[in-house]
């Protein structure tokens, strides 16, 4: 009991003392909540439950849709430590906690969140839990006490720092980037074209991902020729976490697609387009610059696996046969959704 003590005095101290320069809420004033919980944080409570004993330590409602303050919250377990991330926005400010806890279990992490947002919304918010009717204390088990991490002020922050303060994401998200694309090996000459990219997230590290890559015509060596490529990719790639400002991933993928020759003389004995399939590395990066915005920039190893051979009848000499390996470069920009 004397270490629970301590963590609500140490929590009182970090939350508290802070008054305006954290919560920015005026006693009594309703407030959005949005709270998820990473794969890794499913023992943690679920915002029903966090809801719950907020308005059970305030005793009045906290909680509307429409409320200009907005306060969100993300959990995880990172390794052997449990963490929480809460972020507050009003029309002026945006403001960010971190709260982390070595228990074996989310109680104290729970405990944490509820006074904190509780404090948000009611600077003068009871610093103890309620007491049921039979006089016990409405507590979770004890346990060893949260460690806080210092909080930045709005105020304190640089303009830049306040527009990209990260915000909680739902385990279960989709990104769609535009992308411009540098390509060797793939034509006969080197080709700039466009890809379209959408991943699909069911976790916070595997992603699927599809592609739509054109590269237009460029011409043989032998003008008379020129080639392009338009082709389809499926794909999945493991990344870091979405959380950080820089997120890395590598991305395996096949693509099929078609590649289409164009005769300007000579007579095509074979004319349309050419199936055409491979497989595929892409190492990237991507820059968050905004919550939900991010600029993207990475490279692919592309293997042909149908290497088709265009040559001209009478001459041994092929017009172009794709290398055996191919790279590409990228760069583009992007949208992560929700």
């Amino acid at each position: 009991m004397r270490r629970r003590c301590l963590g609500f005095l140490l929590a009182v101290a970090l939350l508290g003392g802070e008054g305006p320069a954290w919560g920015q809420a005026q006693a009594g004033q309703r407030v959005r909540l949005a709270w998820v919980r990473a794969a890794t944080a499913s023992e943690c409570f679920e915002q029903p439950a966090l809801e719950a004993k907020i308005v059970a330590r305030l005793g009045h409602p906290a909680f509307a849709p429409a409320a200009a303050t907005s306060i969100e919250g993300y959990a995880e377990r990172v390794g052997a430590q449990w963490r929480a991330t809460i972020v507050v926005r009003n029309a002026d400010r945006v403001t960010r906690r971190e709260l982390t806890s070595d228990a074996e279990t989310c109680a104290a992490l729970e405990a944490a969140v509820t006074l904190s947002v509780a404090l948000v919304i009611d600077p003068d918010a009871p610093l103890s839990d309620p007491v049921a009717p039979a006089g016990q204390p409405v507590s979770p088990a004890a346990v060893p006490p949260p460690k806080l991490a210092p909080t930045k002020a709005a105020n304190g922050l640089a303009p830049a720092e306040m527009r990209s303060a990260p915000s909680p994401r739902p385990a279960f998200f989709s990104s769609l980037s535009l992308r411009g694309t540098v390509a060797s090996g793939l034509l006969p000459s080197t080709a700039a074209g466009a890809d379209l990219a959408f991943s699909l997230s069911p976790s916070d590290w595997l992603t699927p991902t599809a592609n739509a890559l054109f590269l237009p015509e460029k011409m043989a060596s032998d003008h008379r020729f020129a080639f392009g490529l338009t082709a389809l990719g499926l794909g999945a790639c493991v990344e870091s976490p979405r959380r950080q400002w820089l997120r890395a991933r590598i991305c395996p993928g096949l693509w099929a697609g078609s590649l289409h020759s164009v005769v300007y003389a000579l007579l095509p004995t074979q004319p349309g387009q050419r199936f055409w399939a491979a497989v595929s590395l892409a190492p990237a990066l991507r820059l968050n610059l905004v919550p939900q915005g991010f600029l993207e920039l990475g490279g692919e190893l592309v293997v042909p696996l149908v290497r088709e051979t265009f040559t001209v009848l009478g001459f041994t000499d092929p017009v172009f046969q794709e290398r055996a390996l191919s790279v590409r470069g990228f760069a583009g920009i992007g949208l992560d959704f929700p």
